[in-house]
Formats: C-alpha cells, structure tokens, sequence
C-alpha cells in the first residue's frame, strides 16, 4: 500500500506493498520527488510460527537501519493496520532522492518475498538476503538508530523460536550464548558498547561496571530515579523487599536464575576455583555449616596445588533498592546487579499481614505504614490548577512512564473537575507501551474521601481514549469503595490502575524537595 497526499506533498510507501515491488527505481524516484518528507512502513505479520515474527523483526531492523544512513529519520511508531498484527514507521527526510529510492527498491526485496520466480532466483534478490542475513550476525557490533526493534527479535527467538525448533536447530546458538538458556540477551541498547547489559522479559543483569543510574538511562528512564534503601527477608516460602511504607513481594527464583545466567555467561567454565566460589550467596548471613564448608574447600584447593580463594573471610552481602514508585527491585552484588521488574507491591492491609508474622523486624514497618505527618503540605495555598501541574510533574518523574509521551488532555474546570493526563509506559522487551489516563482531583477538604460520585464514568474515561491503564491523583483519602470498583475494573478489563492519594504525594514530595519548594 502507497499513499500520496497532494496538500502536503506526503508520501507514504509500506515496504511490503505489491504496487512497490513492482516499481523501477525511477517510478519509485518519480513518486517521491515532491516529497520532503517521505513516512515508510514496515509490517509485522499475524504469525502463526515465531521464526516466522522473528524474519519480520529482522527485515524491519535491516530496512530502518539502512534508511538511517541516508538522512534524518523520526522516532519508531507503532500503528495498527490490517491484515497485520502490527505496522512499524518512521519519517525521513534531508535525502538524497535517487539514493532513497534506490534503497526504498532493495528494501522491497528484503521485506516482501518475490512473486516472480525470475526476480527469486536474481542476484539482486540474493544480495539482499545475504545483506540482511549479515546484519542479524553484527546487529550487536555498533550503536543502533532503533533498538526497540532488536529487543522484539531477541525476546521472540529467546522466549518463542528456540522452544519452537529445539536444540536440534539452535544448539550451537545456545552453546555460544549461554545467557539465552536463561532467558536473558545482550541488549540492543548496548550494540557496541564494551559493558553488556543483560536483560529478560522481566530482568536486567547489570554488570558492577555500569551504574544503575547510568543503566536506567540507558533505558529510557529518568537518571535521577531515586531509589530507596530496603531490607530483604524471607517468610513463610515468600521473600520481599521492605523500605519506607512499602513491602514488595519478590520472586527469589528470578534472582537465583539471574545470578546464575550471569555465572554462565561470565565466569570461564574450567576455572574451578570461580565455580566453587559461585556457590557462595550474598543474599544470606552465612551459617556455621557454610563456614566450615568454605574452609574445608579452601583447605581441599591448597592441597591439590591451587591459590587459596579466600572463602572463609569473605562475608560481602547483597544490597537491595526498591524504586520510588514501586516499579522494579535491584538487588545489587559484588559482580552484578539484578534488576527485577516481575514483582508484586503489596497494598497496605496486606503489608500490615507481613508486618504481623515478622515481629522481630516489624517495628519499623509498622511505622511507615501507619499515616504519617511528617510531609504535611499547605494545600490550601494551591488551587485546582497548580494541582493539575503537581500531577504532571509527578507523572513525569515516575519512572514507568516515557516522559516525551505526557500530554495534558481537556480543560481544567471541567464538567468532571479535572483534566486528564495521557502518558505511554516506557516499553520493555517483548513487551509495547501501554496508554494511561490519570485523572486529577483537588479539594480545599483535605480531610474528606474522594467517592466514585466525584470522578464520573472511570469505564467511559477509558474507552473514549483507548487506555491500558487509569490512575487517580488526588490531595485528599480515597474513599474504600471506590478502590474497590478500580479494582473490579482492572480486573475486568486486564488494564493497570493507580492512585495516589495525599499521603503518597506529600511521602513523593518529601523525597523531592525542589518539586516540594515549587508548588508550596
């Protein structure tokens, strides 16, 4: 399909159109000419194989890749479009006309199969697939102008092709890459930079090498993410993550596997000494037993003629981080650190559950989660507006969401009483952005409960704008029933829903006092 608007002199051309195809590159020159600005699409099929997805992830990243170098191209845009599950595109301009469409012809090759038998067997059919064949081999070598496309492929081949085919057909991959029977890939973001990122559908594995701050910008989050001090405990075969008037609950198989993909990945497999030190974990104090095991293996090691690791003076443990907003856990060790984001936040009766069983360390939770004073704020001195703008300053900073997405939406007064926000989550591998709406509601009654008579048709809210998820900012409690019919919603519609009620902003505004001294 091509698309040619007059008015603008827009063009548009998907790679995988017939009509372009089978277009001369002179045609192709002819249609674009007038064009400053030329938008080109690259689909993702309804597959019924992921060898299938993963060719069209890879034809996508050889066609945008190669039209980076001739000019000045836009983000990734994802659209929908049918028959295709997806449609990828991007802009470019401040082209060479008969270099683009040159290239625009080669690129048809490579995204659309030949009808033609003759065109299937030519050499310039055959270029072009080695060319694209050559890219998925050094993909990883040097920076890449689109990395969300590299990372669909990876998770693809990794959590879907590989289980598809079997060892029999990617053996040697897996051999190469141990990382990848893990679950983990080294990724896109990090094509030819020395320290590798490791990341899954559900964790980064950060080497020590790299800050977590400078990794969280890596990805599309805010550098200056703050990130909490937590304590880590084990409990009735559940482990969290405690910091503040948040309790997490962490899957500590993740971790585990985590830290071994990264002993796999990173250690040398005939070293034995590595090995055996690799059974040490820094998540726990050590016991008497793995004392004795640790001597008796430094013992052993001399004995057989090697250096002595040093086993029984080394004590390091592991420290935790819980993201302000809940987000994600880091768990920070000696040779990695593992970034978590398949966690569990725990609402506040049933953090007060975990509280109850650990007695011995609870004091503190308890603490926190009791409402506290300590981040009072003049509400008052702020009206409706300026409280809109604490929201969308709050939203901005958070960082689950890509902060170049936030927009306000409607009028301030309106019939409602507040104005919406509209923000994309940051993507994550495998994983597309997701829309949410957030309604903002202020009140010179701090002490009252916002009601589900106050906020209206949550349900037609995110209908009218095609939302994954809902939140609600509000400067005063949030009434129980009206969580509860956020809940039923989420539910029902499998979206993600958020609130923060004045406790919250007043705990976010104490963690960011320049915000704090802006507004009051």
């Amino acid at each position: 399909m091509m698309r040619a608007c007059e008015k603008n002199s827009h063009v548009t051309i998907n790679l995988d159109s017939p009509d372009l195809a089978s277009m001369s590159s002179k045609e192709i020159e002819e249609l674009v000419k007038s064009s400053p600005i030329v938008t080109v699409q690259v689909p993702i099929r309804r597959c019924w194989s992921y060898l299938d997805m993963i060719s069209d992830y890879l034809d996508a990243s050889y066609a945008f890749e190669t039209l980076a170098k001739l000019g000045n191209t836009s983000i990734l845009r994802r659209v929908s479009m049918q028959p295709y599950a997806s449609v990828l595109e991007i802009n470019i301009s401040d082209f060479s006309l008969i270099r683009l469409s040159a290239s625009l012809k080669n690129l048809s090759l490579a995204v659309r199969y030949p009808e033609d038998d003759e065109i299937a067997n030519s050499d310039a059919f055959h270029q072009v697939r080695d060319s694209v064949l050559q890219h998925e081999f050094q993909m990883l070598d040097k920076p890449l102008h689109y990395p969300d496309i590299v990372e669909d492929y990876f998770s693809n081949l990794v959590n879907g092709a590989y289980h598809e085919c079997g060892r029999a057909n990617f053996g040697h991959e897996l051999k190469d890459y141990p990382e990848r029977e893990y679950g983990f890939w080294e990724s896109a973001y990090c094509a030819g930079i020395e320290d590798k990122i490791l990341i899954s559908r559900n964790a980064w594995l950060v080497p020590s090498s790299v800050k977590i701050s400078n990794a969280l910008e890596i990805f599309g989050y805010s550098k200056e993410s703050v990130l909490l001090d937590a304590e880590f405990v084990h409990c009735k075969n559940t482990s969290y993550a405690l910091a503040e008037d948040k309790v997490i609950e962490v899957p500590l198989g993740s971790v585990v596997q985590a830290l071994a993909c990264y002993s796999e990945y990173s250690s040398d497999k005939e070293d034995f000494q590595e090995r055996l030190g690799n059974l040490h974990s820094e998540l726990f104090v050590s016991t008497p037993e793995i004392k004795q095991f640790r001597a008796e293996a430094s013992k052993f090691i001399r004995q057989v003629g090697h250096d002595d690791p040093d086993f029984t003076d080394r004590e390091s443990r592991a420290s935790v981080l819980i993201s302000e907003f809940s987000d994600f856990v880091v768990f920070k060790f000696s040779s990695c650190s593992v970034v978590l984001f398949d966690i569990l936040p725990l609402s506040n009766l049933q953090a007060k559950s975990v509280g109850t069983v650990l007695t011995s360390i609870s004091s503190g939770i308890f603490d926190e989660l009791q409402i506290s004073q300590e981040c009072e704020v003049d509400w008052l001195s702020i009206d409706e507006e300026l409280f809109e703008q604490l929201c969308w300053n709050i939203i901005y900073h958070h960082s689950k969401f890509n902060r170049n997405t936030i927009r306000k939406l409607g009028k301030s007064k309106s019939r409602d009483g507040g104005r919406d926000i509209e923000i994309w989550t940051n993507a994550s591998a495998g994983s597309p952005p997701k829309k949410f709406i957030f309604q903002c509601k202020y009140t010179k009654r701090t002490d009252h409960s916002v009601s589900a008579n106050n906020v209206g048709s949550i349900s037609d809210v995110i209908d009218q704008y095609g939302a994954h998820g809902y939140g609600l900012m509000c400067n005063c409690y949030i009434d129980a029933t009206l969580l509860d019919r956020l809940d039923g919603i989420a539910q029902n519609r499998n979206i993600t829903r958020e609130t923060w009620d004045r406790f919250q902003i007043e705990k976010f505004l104490s963690r960011h006092p320049t915000l704090s001294d802006k507004f009051f």
